[in-house]
Protein backbone atom coordinates (compact mmCIF):
# COMPACT_ATOMS: atom_id res chain seq x y z
CA UNK A 1 0.00 0.00 0.00
CA UNK A 2 1.21 3.61 -0.68
CA UNK A 3 2.14 6.00 1.73
CA UNK A 4 -1.09 7.75 1.33
CA UNK A 5 -3.11 5.35 1.09
CA UNK A 6 -5.87 3.33 3.10
CA UNK A 7 -7.61 0.40 2.94
CA UNK A 8 -11.64 1.48 2.83
CA UNK A 9 -14.63 -1.33 3.17
CA UNK A 10 -17.23 -1.34 -0.48
CA UNK A 11 -18.98 -4.78 0.80
CA UNK A 12 -21.60 -4.24 3.34
CA UNK A 13 -19.83 -5.14 5.86
CA UNK A 14 -16.25 -6.61 6.19
CA UNK A 15 -15.26 -8.89 9.43
CA UNK A 16 -11.44 -9.09 9.71
CA UNK A 17 -8.70 -10.59 12.12
CA UNK A 18 -5.96 -8.26 12.88
CA UNK A 19 -2.12 -9.54 13.44
CA UNK A 20 -2.93 -10.22 17.28
CA UNK A 21 -6.24 -12.56 16.10
CA UNK A 22 -9.17 -9.78 17.26
CA UNK A 23 -11.80 -9.34 15.00
CA UNK A 24 -12.98 -6.25 13.27
CA UNK A 25 -16.20 -5.13 11.39
CA UNK A 26 -15.94 -2.93 9.16
CA UNK A 27 -18.57 -1.54 7.38
CA UNK A 28 -19.16 0.07 3.88
CA UNK A 29 -17.38 3.45 3.10
CA UNK A 30 -15.39 2.87 6.37
CA UNK A 31 -11.67 2.60 6.80
CA UNK A 32 -9.59 -0.20 8.22
CA UNK A 33 -7.81 0.77 11.16
CA UNK A 34 -6.07 -2.80 12.22
CA UNK A 35 -3.18 -4.33 11.09
CA UNK A 36 -4.02 -6.95 9.29
CA UNK A 37 -1.69 -9.86 7.66
CA UNK A 38 -0.60 -8.23 4.41
CA UNK A 39 -1.90 -11.91 2.89
CA UNK A 40 -5.75 -10.86 4.04
CA UNK A 41 -5.50 -7.37 2.82
CA UNK A 42 -4.34 -8.77 -0.59
CA UNK A 43 -7.30 -11.90 -1.33
CA UNK A 44 -9.93 -8.66 0.92
CA UNK A 45 -8.96 -6.42 -2.12
CA UNK A 46 -9.04 -9.29 -4.36
CA UNK A 47 -12.16 -10.10 -3.69
CA UNK A 48 -13.67 -6.63 -3.91
CA UNK A 49 -14.32 -6.53 -0.13
CA UNK A 50 -11.71 -3.63 0.34
CA UNK A 51 -10.30 -1.23 -2.04
CA UNK A 52 -7.45 1.13 -1.69
CA UNK A 53 -7.74 4.75 -1.50
CA UNK A 54 -5.36 7.71 -1.94
CA UNK A 55 -6.05 10.14 1.22
CA UNK A 56 -4.98 12.83 -1.11
CA UNK A 57 -7.00 11.44 -4.24
CA UNK A 58 -10.24 9.62 -2.61
CA UNK A 59 -11.03 7.48 -5.64
CA UNK A 60 -10.77 3.70 -5.34
CA UNK A 61 -6.87 3.37 -7.24
CA UNK A 62 -8.13 0.29 -8.73
CA UNK A 63 -7.79 0.79 -12.70
CA UNK A 64 -11.37 -0.62 -13.81
CA UNK A 65 -11.72 -0.94 -17.47
CA UNK A 66 -15.46 1.12 -18.39
CA UNK A 67 -17.77 -1.24 -19.79
CA UNK A 68 -19.29 -0.72 -23.13
CA UNK A 69 -22.26 -2.70 -21.95
CA UNK A 70 -24.69 -2.84 -18.91
CA UNK A 71 -22.47 -5.05 -16.41
CA UNK A 72 -24.22 -8.37 -15.26
CA UNK A 73 -25.65 -8.33 -11.61
CA UNK A 74 -23.18 -10.45 -10.53
CA UNK A 75 -20.61 -7.78 -11.78
CA UNK A 76 -18.31 -6.00 -8.85
CA UNK A 77 -18.93 -2.90 -7.19
CA UNK A 78 -16.25 -1.09 -8.85
CA UNK A 79 -17.19 -2.51 -12.41
CA UNK A 80 -20.80 -0.96 -11.63
CA UNK A 81 -19.58 2.65 -10.44
CA UNK A 82 -17.18 2.73 -14.04
CA UNK A 83 -20.24 1.95 -16.11
CA UNK A 84 -22.40 4.78 -14.09
CA UNK A 85 -19.74 7.09 -13.75
CA UNK A 86 -19.88 7.24 -17.56
CA UNK A 87 -23.57 7.28 -17.74
CA UNK A 88 -22.55 10.51 -15.52
CA UNK A 89 -24.54 8.53 -12.61
CA UNK A 90 -23.40 10.66 -9.33
CA UNK A 91 -21.62 7.24 -7.71
CA UNK A 92 -20.52 8.69 -4.43
CA UNK A 93 -22.33 6.98 -1.79
CA UNK A 94 -23.86 4.16 -3.69
CA UNK A 95 -24.12 0.65 -3.18
CA UNK A 96 -24.50 -1.86 -5.54
CA UNK A 97 -28.19 -1.91 -5.77
CA UNK A 98 -28.73 1.55 -5.61
CA UNK A 99 -25.69 2.02 -8.43
CA UNK A 100 -28.02 -0.72 -10.43
CA UNK A 101 -31.23 1.46 -10.05
CA UNK A 102 -28.97 4.65 -10.76
CA UNK A 103 -27.96 3.29 -14.36
CA UNK A 104 -31.60 2.00 -15.05
CA UNK A 105 -32.97 5.64 -14.53
CA UNK A 106 -30.40 6.96 -16.81
CA UNK A 107 -30.35 4.32 -19.47
CA UNK A 108 -34.34 5.40 -19.37
CA UNK A 109 -33.56 9.23 -19.64
CA UNK A 110 -30.73 8.55 -22.16
CA UNK A 111 -33.29 6.64 -24.32
CA UNK A 112 -36.10 9.33 -24.11
CA UNK A 113 -34.17 12.17 -24.49
CA UNK A 114 -33.33 11.72 -28.40
CA UNK A 115 -36.00 13.62 -30.34
CA UNK A 116 -37.63 10.97 -32.12
CA UNK A 117 -39.75 10.15 -28.95
CA UNK A 118 -39.39 6.74 -28.63
CA UNK A 119 -36.71 4.17 -27.90
CA UNK A 120 -36.83 2.52 -30.90
CA UNK A 121 -35.00 5.47 -32.91
CA UNK A 122 -37.97 6.02 -35.35
CA UNK A 123 -40.31 9.15 -35.49
CA UNK A 124 -43.93 9.01 -33.52
CA UNK A 125 -47.13 9.08 -36.10
CA UNK A 126 -48.75 11.84 -34.10
CA UNK A 127 -51.09 13.44 -36.00
CA UNK A 128 -51.42 16.26 -33.54
CA UNK A 129 -48.59 18.10 -33.79
CA UNK A 130 -49.38 18.59 -37.45
CA UNK A 131 -50.69 21.19 -38.59
CA UNK A 132 -54.60 21.52 -40.06
CA UNK A 133 -54.08 24.05 -42.59
CA UNK A 134 -51.10 22.61 -44.07
CA UNK A 135 -51.47 21.13 -47.46
CA UNK A 136 -51.97 17.49 -47.71
CA UNK A 137 -49.36 15.78 -49.69
CA UNK A 138 -50.74 12.89 -51.04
Amino acid sequence: MAGGAKLVAVAPLVVVKDVAGVDHYVYAGQPLTARIPDERRKQLVAEGKLVEVDLEDPTPAQDVEVPTERPTKSAKLDVWRAYASALGVDVDGLRKDELMAAVEAAEVDDSTDDETGDETGKPEDDDSAADPDAPTIT
